[in-house]
């Protein structure tokens, strides 16, 4: 599975495709930023609290607007995030989501490309999208995970055991745990 394959040599760079795409890419993250010592992610150490916490500093996320009004990501979106990329990682490896990777612009796709073929040290792409409207120089420096199948995402089955205890231990049902959404946005302003 991705999970395992991530745990035992995580690669730097994934294009994740099909359904849950998004979820699972999140996934790779609880568990590339979790420093607990038992299954990933643990939901109790430093990094899933943070990361739980929307405060995790080396975890960012482009997400698509709920609308769906977004047509493309533009090259200073990603500028800003290997700006981000260069400064030292708080806490080991930094962590980069992006929804919708497809949606990139070619001069996007090509800064992009920059930080994926001299990746800094301890960084790590988990793209969710679709295959088409990527350059071939960009789907090349890719892992490609290609998702299929109905049913709850390794996300949900990997967080399950984590949500549960956070539920105990607040006394009740708190709905929000359930989202899968953790980290911070990055600033895209504008995304058209």
């Amino acid at each position: 599975s991705f999970y395992k394959a991530m745990a035992e040599d995580p690669t730097h760079a994934w294009l994740i495709t099909g359904n849950r795409a998004l979820e699972t890419a999140l996934g790779g993250a609880a568990r590339l930023l979790c420093q607990g010592t038992g299954e990933k992610p643990c939901g109790q150490c430093k990094g899933c609290v943070m990361r739980l916490a929307d405060a995790h500093p080396d975890l960012r996320t482009v997400l698509l607007p709920e609308d769906g009004k977004a047509s493309s990501i533009k090259v200073e979106a990603v500028r800003d995030l290997r700006d981000w990329l260069a400064q030292a990682s708080q806490y080991g490896r930094k962590v980069l989501v992006m929804e919708g990777a497809e949606r990139m612009t070619e001069a996007a796709q090509n800064a992009l490309l920059r930080s994926l073929e001299e990746p800094p040290a301890g960084a790590y792409f988990l793209l969710a999208g679709e295959e088409g409207g990527l350059l071939p120089t960009l789907r090349s420096r890719l892992n490609p995970l290609r998702l299929g199948g109905e049913g709850a995402s390794p996300y949900q089955e990997a967080m399950e055991p984590a949500r549960q205890q956070i539920l105990r231990a607040l006394g009740g049902d708190w709905n929000g745990l359930s989202s899968g959404y953790s980290g911070k946005k990055a600033e895209l302003g504008p995304v058209l």
